[in-house]
């Protein structure tokens, strides 16, 4: 029993290793995620999480996703990597 419990515990922690945020705006028509990475986990990298969302919320609204900036951090000690992205959504003529 104490090993499952253990095992339980253990896949709580990791799934919370693993996180990215709501899309928020930011300014003047500019959008901000942010997506991180706990040390252990070996999922998809924060930064293609990010785009990946912010692109979704473009295409839902008929849209194309352009980078405006980017920051990568980490969050010392080997506990994993943060990537914040702000980004625009622009008319698909105009993201050319």
């Amino acid at each position: 029993m104490s090993r499952l419990i253990s095992a339980f515990a253990i896949a709580i922690i990791l799934a919370g290793c693993v996180t990215t945020s709501d899309v928020v705006p930011a300014a003047q028509g500019a959008y901000m995620i942010s997506a991180a990475n706990g040390s252990w986990s070996n999922r998809e990298p924060p930064q293609i999480r990010a785009t990946r969302r912010a692109s979704n919320y473009c295409a839902k609204r008929n849209k194309k996703m352009v980078a405006e900036d980017f920051n990568e951090s980490d969050f010392g000690f080997g506990f994993g990597d943060r990537y914040t992205l702000t980004f625009s959504c622009v008319l698909a003529a105009a993201a050319k």
